[in-house]
């Protein structure tokens, strides 16, 4: 069914993890550079293939009917076929990386967590990423065979942790802020997100904090505008000034992918830094007014530092509306992408999704694109 978006009250929710774009192009156009001969795993006999991996992969997607990968163009994010009509080529290419290179190899990506020699680690991701577990300050940080702190950044807590309740690509630290004040980290293909759960009504204002370790060439400065903060990336020339808002904060309704775009209650938290060096500490103070209100339906989940703050480039999507989520820096971070109109029409929402370029030296780039589809997982829409 074709689904008109600009009617008055239509939606549609996407599962971010889903996002897929297809390109078939003309592989007359591309030159491929030689590679080394086929490994004698490969079930085609020799005579079928070629020296060269794009026609080599034409040849047997022709003769077996069916698209034949062409490994030597894997990415992270990217899968290339030669189809079965011997002539074009088709390239999947996902928002955020499926795949990584470990020991000249290629594993799929898998963002669950394992409690292994002390830490907690994802299972295969491309951050390298190392979480506490338990009695240690440091939160979280990379892998020591790939970076330092000080080169990647690190997060830390006010006192030793407890050990971390771990499900599936997330770890709890139970009570880290306070009495059923939650720390929540949950394992991404490119690294983290973290998050704080307030399981209760809190008995008055709070004041959340949570100290970093920045990457070398970072900084923090409490923004003119109240409760934002100024993250300043690079050196001279290159220097590159973020405004960080306000933390979104979102009541339990709010945050269930299965609610109506227009459900629940959604705030902000104020932030302001102290910095010394490359030390750092972040207060997170929900508004009152928020964690007051009646209607707000606990827990509630203030989303704090993630990759992207050092990361920029790990952005794959986000959305916008012109109400509660008009600013993109959070909104990444979801487990979801909208579209369309809601509340009646009066609310519209904008989603942006990004691809990985093709590399500079890739014989697919520059390539004629003879059709191309976008693949993303209907989540939830409105009536039809």
């Amino acid at each position: 069914m074709t689904r008109q978006l600009e009617n008055s009250g239509a939606w549609l929710s996407y599962r971010r993890t889903a996002s897929l774009v297809a390109l078939t192009v003309a592989a007359s156009l591309l030159t491929a550079p030689a590679l080394a001969k086929p490994t004698p795993s490969e079930t085609n006999p020799p005579s079928h293939r070629a020296a060269d991996p794009i026609v080599g992969s034409k040849m047997e997607a022709k003769q077996q009917n069916k698209r034949a990968e062409i490994e030597s163009l894997r990415t992270e994010t990217s899968t290339t076929y030669a189809n079965p009509d011997g002539k074009t080529l088709r390239t999947e290419m996902h928002a955020r990386p499926i795949r990584l290179k470990k020991d000249g190899t290629w594993h799929p990506v898998d963002t669950s967590l394992i409690s292994e020699n002390g830490v907690v680690r994802p299972r295969s991701t491309t951050s390298g990423l190392v979480l506490s577990n338990g009695k240690s300050k440091q939160l979280l940080g990379p892998a020591d065979k790939r970076a330092t702190p000080g080169q990647k950044g690190a997060v830390f807590a006010l006192a030793e942790l407890p050990t971390p309740k771990i499900t599936g690509s997330q770890a709890e630290y139970p009570s880290v802020f306070g009495r059923n004040i939650d720390l929540v980290v949950k394992s991404t293909p490119t690294g983290f997100s973290q998050q704080i759960l307030i399981r209760e009504h809190p008995t008055g204002p709070l004041s959340l904090q949570v100290p970093l370790q920045l990457p070398i060439g970072f900084s923090l400065q409490n923004s003119k505008t109240s409760g934002s903060l100024t993250l300043t990336r690079g050196k001279g020339t290159k220097t590159e000034k973020i405004t960080v808002p306000p933390a979104l904060i979102q009541d339990a309704v709010a945050v269930n992918p299965a609610s109506d775009p227009d459900a629940g209650k959604v705030g902000r938290a104020g932030l302001s830094v102290k910095q010394a060096g490359q030390q750092a500490v972040i207060t997170f103070a929900p508004d009152q007014a928020f964690l007051s209100d009646p209607s707000v339906t606990y827990p509630v989940t203030i989303s704090a530092v993630d990759t992207d703050w050092w990361e920029a480039s790990y952005v794959e999507d986000t959305f916008i509306n012109n109400a509660e989520y008009n600013d993109s820096w959070y909104n990444f971070n979801i487990d979801r992408i909208l579209a369309g109109k809601s509340n009646s029409g009066s609310v519209y929402w904008r989603s942006y999704i990004r691809f990985e370029d093709i590399p500079a030296d890739s014989p697919l780039r520059g390539a004629r694109v003879q059709n191309a589809d976008l693949t993303l997982w209907n989540h939830l829409s409105s009536d039809c």
